[in-house]
């Protein structure tokens, strides 16, 4: 089935979003997202519903709304929740573009508000809201409240001065806020009879008041499945709903079928906005963005350049995408970075690595796995697309992950440079992948140098996150440095060594925790390795792990923006730093011109 990446709306604010064109499509559907870090899971619950609704024969529009994923605009620029039921419209109107007149809204959670909301001037058939949040105002309170306790807890101290609501992956401006918070349930004039299937959770079923501002509806009521486990425990590994995702599913196919069908409009666009034909659109002043494949794997990515105008500085960039996240980054950091770096005269890409986000999976590769036996591999060859003569030559950065992944993939490709935010470093070096012969067939060995394989018993208990807790508090440094040196476990700062060892340069940023990984044991391992000159190694004890929150944004995009500056100025001809190392190693210089 073809599903193309593509821009649409506003040319001057252009939205981002996937086409999934069924052939002698009857009708389509526009998959809502809710806002802020729920949109991760129901991303990925929206590419398998996709799927299944392209499949049978409805026509899909998935996006990103302006000011979110990779979608024109700053968050900050969006300033009234018209602008999201305005782009509601658009991601219809697209679906009519490509042939089909009947077009059903599907919302989750605080995407079922906007769906409802938009629905009138989309001119929907239908709606489908999945767990939908009653009001804006008690979401809103919710998330924080959610926030709070979970893993983008804030600290004192830690936000920065954010003029706005914060809810995790989101500042919302005051007045997106209060306009947010009036919406309620059933409150929007949609026409009478409009079909309307509701999915209400059975823990948190629709109130009485909400369910009698539906009557005039022509109203099915169902289950949410599972929603708990989807959307309140861990939203970084969440369990995809597929109970509900069928529901959904038939319900629209079942009542499209009765739907008569006629060909593409005129001028429809069926292939032309084809990842293959490079989509693109100027995403700012002087910035232009294009949907990219890359390598045999057709892995997805995004590459943001500068117009001709704005000249070229030599500065190439790839983020690996972060987990099971896709290339926007943690809160969108990738975005907001790329267009700013490509405004100055860089060239970024970013991407999924395999089985990820927006790229398909191997041969014979599991979907959705952090660790993949892939990943590596993945990040040489997007480097190599990046910058075919001189691969070693693209600066690679990443976070968690996708930061262990830049550091195994700076070693294999020599490269100058990695940046690295929170890396984690797997404690083994069995990492899933293809099926192997073995007593665990759902495990690849593969080869990696920053994480050295230990011995077997030691790696078994790494594999216990308790085990490896309670190692930490009882053992004392002096024994991990000899563990270390017999080979028996790999201590987490030797990670950084075969990177540095290439005559690259590395700078890791970490918050209190992270930094623990690889200072638990006394902090000469570091000492050592920051003496060479190539590492830059940074505690920030109020960095979120996730990057979730405001502050923790703000100063890792300082410090980012601060080495994309040195490194600029670097390649300046004429300027001072240029001078200073006009002839020296390309390894030798520090990450921020150390």
């Amino acid at each position: 089935m073809p599903m193309r990446a593509t821009w649409f709306g506003r040319e001057s604010r252009p939205l981002f979003g996937w086409l999934h064109s069924a052939p002698s499509a009857r009708a389509g559907a526009v998959l809502c997202l809710p806002i802020g870090d729920e949109s991760f899971p129901a991303y990925r619950a929206y590419g398998d519903l996709a799927e299944r609704l392209e499949a049978a024969g409805v026509s899909v529009v998935r996006f990103d709304y302006s000011g979110t994923g990779n979608s024109a605009a700053a968050p900050a620029e969006v300033v009234a929740v018209e602008e999201w039921l305005g782009d509601v419209r658009a991601a219809a109107d697209l679906l009519r573009e490509d042939g089909v007149d009947d077009v059903t809204l599907v919302g989750i959670r605080s995407g079922a508000l906007l769906a409802e909301h938009a629905a009138t001037a989309a001119r929907a058939s239908a709606l489908v809201l999945w767990d939908p949040v009653e009001s804006g105002r008690r979401w809103l309170r919710e998330v924080r409240l959610l926030g709070a306790t979970g893993v983008s807890a804030p600290r004192e101290g830690r936000g920065g001065d954010a003029d706005g609501l914060e809810i995790p992956g989101i500042l919302l401006g005051r007045r997106l806020a209060e306009e947010l918070s009036a919406l309620a349930l059933g409150r929007a004039r949609v026409p009478d009879g409009t079909s309307v299937l509701v999915l209400e959770r059975l823990e948190r079923p629709v109130s009485a008041a909400s369910r009698s501002r539906l009557e005039h509806l022509d109203a099915t009521w169902g289950r949410a499945v599972d929603m708990p486990r989807f959307f309140d425990v861990d939203t970084w590994h969440p369990f995809l709903s597929e109970a509900s995702i069928a529901r959904i599913e038939g319900w629209v196919a079942e009542r499209t079928s009765r739907v008569p069908g006629r060909g593409p409009a005129p001028g429809a666009r069926r292939g032309e906005q084809s990842v293959g034909g490079e989509a693109r659109a100027e995403v700012g002043p002087g910035v232009r963005e294009r949907a990219v494949r890359i390598g045999p794997s057709r892995m997805f990515g995004v590459l943001t350049e500068p117009s001709a105008s704005r000249g070229d500085s030599g500065l190439r960039v790839l983020f690996v995408n972060t987990g099971l996240d896709r290339h926007i980054g943690p809160s969108r950091l990738w975005v907001d970075l790329a267009r700013r770096w490509a405004a100055d005269g860089s060239v970024v890409l970013r991407v999924d690595v395999s089985g990820t986000g927006d790229s398909p999976a191997r041969p014979s590769q599991r979907r959705e796995v952090t660790y993949s036996a892939w990943a590596v591999d993945d990040v040489v060859e997007a480097a190599t697309f990046l910058a075919p003569e001189d691969p070693g030559s693209v600066v690679l950065v990443g976070t968690c992950s996708g930061a262990y992944h830049a550091i195994e993939a700076g070693v294999a490709l020599r490269s100058r440079a990695v940046w690295a935010v929170n890396p984690a470093v797997p404690p083994s070096t069995r990492f899933p992948g293809a099926p192997a012969t073995g007593s665990r067939a759902d495990v690849a060995s593969t080869v990696r140098r920053a994480t050295r394989r230990a011995n077997p018993f030691f790696e078994h208990l790494a594999e216990s996150r308790r085990a490896v807790e309670l190692a930490h508090s009882l053992v004392p440094g002096p024994l991990w440095s000899l563990l270390d040196r017999l080979g028996l476990y790999a201590h987490a700062a030797s990670a950084f060594r075969p990177l540095l060892d290439t005559g690259a340069s590395l700078y890791v940023r970490c918050g209190k925790e992270e930094s623990q990984r690889f200072l638990a044991y006394g902090r000469s391992a570091v000492r050592r390795l920051e003496r060479t000159g190539r590492l830059t190694f940074e505690v920030d004890e109020l960095l979120d792990h996730t990057l979730l929150d405001h502050g923790s944004q703000v100063r890792v995009a300082a410090a980012l923006d601060s080495l994309a500056q040195a490194d600029r100025t670097r390649r300046t001809p004429g300027s001072a730093v240029a001078g200073a190392l006009a002839g020296s190693d390309r390894g030798a210089a520090g990450p921020a011109g150390s």
